[in-house]
C-alpha cells in the first residue's frame, strides 16, 4: 500500500499524499506502538511546506483518538530538533511531516524511533502488517486544545552546548551567511549561530512554501544565492540547510562550493586531530573514497552501508561510531542523537575554523595535499517506472568500462551499481528511493573527468531506458 523509501514515505501532494494517507499511517503507527505499550507517548512536528501544519495536526488528532499521549510542536521545527526532543522527553516515537529536499509539491511522513533516529528497516517491517490491516480510512480530526503543544528549541540548544564548547567562541570575528532555503531551519539556524557569538546574516528566511523556486537541497544551482551573498558581504563561510534542516552544504570564503563529501572529510579531520576522538567511520555506498583513505591513515575502521541514513543510525546504536555520513549531506557524530543534523554540522565547521585558525579553503588545501584531490558530482534523470523497473538488468549486461574508456577494478551492487576503476575514479547508478529518478554519481581527480563520467553515464541511461 505504502512504499517507504530511504527515510519515510513521500509523495506528491493530492496524488499519493493527502489527509487520508496521513490518517492511515498515523493509525497504523498508533496500533503498532500500542501493541508494545499500554499508552505510548508520541511527538509530532512539521516543516514549512504547504499544509504541513494541517497534516501534522491530523496525525496528532488520529493518534490522540487512538489513545496515545500526544504532543505537537508549537510551530514548524527542524527534523533534528524533533528527533532530539523524542530522546529528551523519553517519548516512544516521533512523527515529522516533511518531504526533506524534495520539490515543493511533495510532502512526507518521517517516523523517528525512541532513540531519535530514523525508523530502522526492521521497525518498518514490523509496522507494515498494521498498515495492511487498515481497510477503511480513519475518521481524521485535527488536534484540539487537549493535545499539548511544546517548544523543543531550548533543550536542543543546551544539548548542542555539550558538544560544541562556547568558550572557544568568546571573541567575535567569523562572519557567516546562513541559508535555510525557506525551510524548517528558518530562524533556528541563525539563532543557534548567533548564540555562539557568530556574526550571522540569514538569507531565504521568509515564509515561502514554494521555496522561492529553489530545490531545497544544498547542492548545485540552489547554492548560487548563498555564493553571491558570501562574496558580496566578504563573509568567512556560507552555510546551507535542506528543507527540513537535517542536511548541510557550504560555500567557502572564496565562493567555492564545499560538497557533503568534503564536509565529511573536514569533520573527520576535526574529530580526530582536534578533538582527539576515535571510533568507527560509517559511510554510504555513494560517498567519497577520500574518507576511506583518511580513515586508513588514522587507523580507523570503515563500514559501508546502503544509501539511507537509517542504516547508519542502526550502527550508531550498536557500535562505537565516531562519524557517519552520506552523499546527500546528512552527517551524524558521536555524542549526539543517532541522526543527521545540518544545524550542528554547520556549527562544527565554524568550530573547526576557530580551532585550526584557518579558513575552509585553507583546510581543504591541507587535506588535498595530504590525501589527494577528489572531485564529485551527481546527475538526476527522470525515469518513469515503466522504464526504470528493468534498468539494473540492462545495466549489468552493458560494458560500462568500455563506455567510459577506463579499466574496471570492481563492480559493487550493494545498493544500485557502482563501477570502480583502476585510476580510483568511479561511476554509480541508482534508482531513487523517494522520487522517480535515476541518480548518476561520479568521482574522479578533477571536475573535467567527473563531467566526462557523468556525460557517459547519461548517454548510457538514455540508451537503456528508451522504449
Amino acid at each position: 500500500m505504502f512504499r517507504f523509501g530511504t527515510d519515510g514515505y513521500r509523495a506528491i501532494i493530492s496524488d499519493g499524499f493527502d489527509f487520508e494517507t496521513v490518517g492511515k499511517i498515523s493509525l497504523a503507527l498508533a496500533n503498532y506502538l500500542k501493541s508494545k505499550k499500554a499508552q505510548p507517548h508520541v511527538l509530532v512536528g512539521y516543516d514549512t511546506r504547504f499544509l504541513s501544519d494541517k497534516f501534522a495536526s491530523c496525525a496528532a488528532g488520529v493518534c490522540a483518538k487512538a489513545g496515545l499521549r500526544v504532543e505537537i510542536t508549537d510551530s514548524f521545527v527542524p527534523t533534528p530538533i524533533l528527533s532530539h526532543s523524542v530522546v529528551d522527553k523519553k517519548a516512544d516515537a516521533g512523527i515529522m511531516i516533511t518531504a526533506s529536499h524534495n520539490p515543493y509539491y511533495y510532502n512526507g511522513f518521517k517516523i523517528k524511533n525512541a532513540q531519535g533516529g530514523s525508523a530502522s528497516p526492521a521497525q518498518i517491517a514490523e509496522l507494515s502488517p498494521f498498515l495492511d490491516k487498515i481497510n477503511q480510512t480513519p475518521k481524521y480530526t485535527f488536534h484540539n486544545n487537549q493535545t499539548k503543544t511544546y517548544n523543543p528549541k531550548k533543550n536542543y540548544f543546551l544539548h548542542v552546548e555539550s558538544i560544541v564548547d562556547k568558550k572557544l567562541f568568546s571573541t567575535p570575528g567569523i562572519k557567516i551567511i546562513a541559508d535555510p532555503m525557506y525551510g524548517a531551519g528558518r530562524g533556528f539556524f541563525k539563532e543557534l549561530l548567533q548564540s555562539y557569538n557568530l556574526d550571522t546574516t540569514e538569507i531565504h528566511g521568509q515564509e515561502n512554501p514554494n521555496f522561492g523556486g529553489l530545490q531545497p537541497e544544498p547542492i548545485g544551482p540552489s547554492m548560487d544565492d548563498l555564493k553571491k551573498a558570501v562574496l558580496d558581504k566578504s563573509a568567512d563561510l556560507g552555510l546551507a540547510l535542506d528543507g527540513d534542516a537535517d542536511r548541510s552544504g557550504a560555500i567557502d570564503e572564496k565562493g567555492n562550493f564545499i560538497s557533503s563529501h568534503q564536509i565529511f572529510a573536514l569533520l573527520l579531520h576535526h574529530l580526530v586531530e582536534n578533538k582527539k576522538q576515535k571510533g568507527l567511520v560509517v559511510k554510504t555506498f555513494s560517498t567519497t573514497s577520500l574518507v576511506d583513505i583518511m580513515a586508513e591513515y588514522y587507523g580507523l575502521e570503515v563500514v559501508q552501508t546502503p544509501i539511507g541514513f537509517k542504516h547508519i543510525s542502526d550502527l550508531m546504536l550498536s557500535k562505537d561510531v565516531l562519524i557517519g555520513g552520506e552523499e546527500s549531506g546528512g552527517i551524524g557524530i558521536k555524542g549526539h542523537i543517532p541522526e543527521r543534523d545540518g544545524l550542528l554540522i554547520g556549527l562544527m565547521l565554524t568550530e573547526l575554523m576557530l580551532t585550526s585558525e584557518k579558513t575552509i579553503s585553507e583546510l581543504m588545501d591541507t587535506l588535498n595535499k595530504k590525501f589527494g584531490c577528489f572531485s564529485y558530482d551527481r546527475l538526476d534523470l527522470v525515469a518513469p517506472n515503466s522504464n526504470g523497473q528493468n534498468f539494473y538488468q540492462k545495466l549489468v549486461n552493458s560494458n560500462v568500462a568500455e563506455a567510459v574508456s577506463k579499466k574496471l577494478k570492481a563492480t559493487l551492487n550493494e545498493d544500485g551499481y557502482k563501477f570502480e576503476f583502476e585510476d580510483r575514479s568511479w561511476l554509480m547508478f541508482r534508482l531513487s528511493g523517494t522520487e522517480s529518478v535515476i541518480r548518476i554519481y561520479a568521482e574522479a581527480a578533477d571536475e573535467t573527468e567527473v563531467k566526462k563520467l557523468l556525460d557517459c553515464g547519461q548517454a548510457l541511461v538514455t540508451s537503456l531506458t528508451n522504449p
